[in-house]
């Protein structure tokens, strides 16, 4: 499996981690309020702007898509107003429906192992086919599935991936390890 690059808005810690900051707490909210489908014109063009980095001056060779949620309902509801933004802001295309709901029903958490690996999603090759792909999703924790649907992508014909994220799941124990690593080897 090929690791893929990403970019993220903004960082979010998990509410289980204390001592709570203002900031986490007003990122929860965010990233809360985002899976809501809520997206400040702020963020939009933070989205924007990451894109626009990424396709420089080459947007023929470049599409934006979304990662599916659990349904096509939450799909829509997440991210329309955010797909619209940007197809009316960037060079390049930009689709909502890239990815097709195979399956009746999705499992609840839709981007684990047995989604992909049972192909409960599949993919509109025609979309990006011959194209460098962004792929815009809510939060990246571990990063193990997005790099398992950009093996899938880049199998459809992509010629590569970048992950565009409102949210990287920072954990305080594994910036804890960081810069205990760090201190050692400093000394």
């Amino acid at each position: 499996m090929i690791k893929y690059p990403y970019r993220c808005i903004l960082k979010y810690v998990p509410s289980s981690y204390v001592p709570d900051q203002d900031w986490q707490e007003r990122n929860r909210n965010l990233v809360y309020r985002f899976k809501q489908g809520v997206c400040s014109e702020s963020h939009m063009k933070r989205f924007q702007k990451q894109c626009m980095y990424l396709i420089k001056d080459m947007a023929i060779d470049w599409v934006v898509c979304f990662a599916p949620c659990s349904s096509e309902e939450r799909t829509e509801k997440r991210f329309r107003g955010l797909c619209e933004f940007l197809s009316r802001n960037l060079p390049c295309e930009v689709h909502m429906d890239t990815f097709a709901y195979l399956g009746e029903k999705f499992p609840s958490y839709l981007w684990g192992k047995k989604v992909i690996d049972n192909a409960t999603v599949g993919a509109s090759v025609d979309h990006f086919f011959g194209k460098h792909v962004i792929l815009i999703d809510d939060v990246i924790s571990t990063g193990k599935t997005f790099n398992k649907v950009g093996d899938l992508l880049v199998r459809g014909g992509a010629l590569s991936v970048e992950g565009l994220f409102f949210s990287r799941t920072v954990y305080p124990k594994r910036l804890q390890k960081t810069k205990n690593k760090l201190k050692i080897r400093s000394k």
